[in-house]
């Protein structure tokens, strides 16, 4: 048991507090810390960092920030706590300023708690002084240096060595304080401590589990976690908040802003020079690549960043899962809606007007945390995508964006909500367009994007469909409601002639058509009016890849119909 000293130290501004007013000089000599003990197993362990494999040679401390950890420091001489002082720090970089919490003067003999940096000694024999510090919940993730020294307040003069201890600092999830506290231990051990995943790929009628190894306590996991955070260009004071530690994420993974980011994306086809995105199933191999060369991995597509980016949010302490998203929508200019052009003459598909896509599938990342620039009912999981797609601000990166806010439809709360709203729920719009510029509504479909929204269940390997976090059941009145919401902030072209054909035309069209094989393709018209409708119809057959990039046309057919209504006239 230890005991409780109260003893004197140094607070923020250098003020001894809780201490003996007057020192006297010791007559054994200065003291010197020699030394200092991290105790790595005890704190290890009670910071549930144990399980990193670190490098035995490695003296590095990891711990988890609002909670308690204990040192020895190790002196030239026995320690008298009448005679001898202590000054204990915590530095981040090697400019430390009081100002932007970057440097810390830990105040010794103060009551702790996890809001507060704070020490006390524990226990003195002879030369050996244990001392319990306390870090904030609110610590700056990221590779800090503890230093201890002994000062002699009767000679101001003397300025002896400091004996310094490396500490990397994590988010801690089992902390009630902290931005990423969960309180679910299953749902802990999943989203921080599993290193083994699944992601899902395939189509939305065939999804395809594929197994991926995090490896999130490997040592380069943590190296290139550290290298990320020194890497960015974001202000240090800023790397507290999990919301802009995981956006500075979602940018350093891909390599599209020329900042030395992991992973070069391709959808080509051709990897020369590289691996195909294909031959990853685990992150370790990308970190230790890109480490070892000092240069971006080539290659990846969405669910190798994907992967990566899980295995960096836990390596960090941030719950976090990977997603995937069947049908997914990709909207090129904030619109919402995904628009596709028609020659309004010849029916003909129009590519080059026509920037926008769906995908079979997309892999993105949820992290788990409050957001203290959002109002409460949009904490918890977040959508974050490295996949390089749209620049959000001046950099490739995507989120974190409340998921809340995108069932909602409330694109107005930051990041990127807009966008991932139109991944999951964004209709696709077909347009005629004019000789002249202008573009008139023809049809849209409501229910395409966005299917059987996946990630792998706690504690199992199966799937957990999360499609109604994202969204209300397609073209419901809910769904419609949270649709023209977000629309009526994203200003579109074009707002009022496309509105009036959200929610009902009378007239559905179906197409059936193989899977594989020659295609056949049988197209259903259906008059649910009680009119009599005249139908000019366009059927377009066209080639395209599993990101939606059109190759080619493969055949058109124009006609009309006179359909007759399938629903009786109710007469007066």
């Amino acid at each position: 048991m230890y005991r409780n000293f109260r003893y004197g130290g140094v607070g923020m501004h250098g003020a001894f507090i809780r201490g003996p007013k007057q020192y006297s000089e010791n007559k054994a000599g200065p003291l010197i810390i020699e030394n200092i003990n991290r105790m790595g197993y005890r704190n290890h362990a009670a910071h549930h960092t144990d399980v990193f494999v670190i490098n035995v040679n490695d003296e590095d401390l990891v711990l988890r920030r609002g909670q308690e950890f204990t040192i020895e420091l190790q002196c030239n001489r026995n320690f008298d706590v009448d005679t001898d002082l202590l000054e204990i720090s915590m530095e981040l970089g090697e400019e430390g300023d009081y100002k932007i919490g970057t440097l810390i003067n830990i105040p010794l003999g103060v009551d702790l708690d996890p809001l507060h940096w704070g020490g006390a000694i524990r226990d003195v024999k002879d030369d050996s002084v244990v001392v319990e510090i306390m870090s904030s919940c609110e610590s700056i993730i990221g590779e800090w240096t503890l230093k201890a020294v002994a000062r002699q307040p009767w000679d101001p003069t003397f300025d002896p060595p400091a004996a310094e201890q490396d500490v990397i600092m994590l988010f801690n999830p089992w902390c009630p304080y902290d931005d990423v506290y969960m309180a679910d231990e299953a749902e802990i051990n999943e989203y921080v401590m599993n290193e083994n995943g699944i992601l899902w790929k395939g189509s939305h009628d065939k999804m395809t589990p594929a197994k991926w190894l995090y490896g999130q306590f490997e040592e380069v996991s943590l190296r290139a976690a550290m290298m990320i955070l020194g890497l960015s260009t974001t202000a240090k004071s800023y790397m507290k908040s999990a919301a802009i530690v995981t956006r500075v994420l979602t940018q350093m993974v891909n390599a599209n802003d020329n900042d030395g980011g992991i992973l070069v994306g391709r959808w080509s086809g051709k990897y020369e020079g590289g691996t195909r995105p294909t031959g990853w199933n685990g992150s370790e191999p990308i970190l230790a690549e890109w480490i070892k060369n000092r240069r971006s991995v080539k290659y990846a597509q969405c669910w190798v960043f994907c992967g990566v980016l899980t295995t960096i949010c836990r390596t960090l302490g941030i719950p976090a899962r990977s997603i995937t998203n069947y049908t997914s929508a990709h909207d090129t200019d904030g619109s919402l809606t995904i628009d596709f052009h028609f020659d309004a003459r010849t029916y003909q598909f129009m590519k080059k007007e026509s920037p926008d896509s769906t995908w079979n599938f997309h892999c993105w990342n949820e992290a788990y945390m409050k957001r203290g620039d959002l109002p409460p009912k949009y904490h918890g999981w977040q959508a974050i995508d490295s996949t390089p797609q749209e620049l959000s601000g001046s950099a490739m990166r995507c989120g974190p964006a409340s998921v809340k806010a995108i069932k909602e439809g409330n694109i107005l709360q930051e990041f990127d909500v807009p966008f991932v709203f139109s991944e999951v729920n964004g209709d696709v719009v077909y347009w005629l367009l004019n000789d002249d510029g202008s573009r008139e509504f023809f049809s849209n479909d409501a229910e395409r994007v966005g299917k059987n929204i996946s990630t792998k269940m706690v504690g199992t390997d199966e799937r957990n469909d999360v499609t109604k976090e994202y969204k209300e059941a397609d073209d419901s009145y809910k769904e419609r409601i949270a649709f023209l919401s977000a629309l009526r902030y994203s200003k579109p072209k074009d707002l009022a002639n496309m509105a009036s054909g959200l929610f009902d035309t009378n007239i559905s069209f179906e197409v059936q058509a193989p899977e594989t094989g020659d295609v056949k393709a049988v197209l259903t018209v259906r008059n649910d009016s009680t009119e009599e409708r005249n139908c000019n119809f366009s059927v377009t057959v066209l080639h395209s890849n599993d990101i939606g990039e059109h190759r080619g046309d493969v055949k058109h057919e124009r006609g009309n119909y006179q359909c007759r209504p399938t629903r009786p006239r109710r007469g007066p």
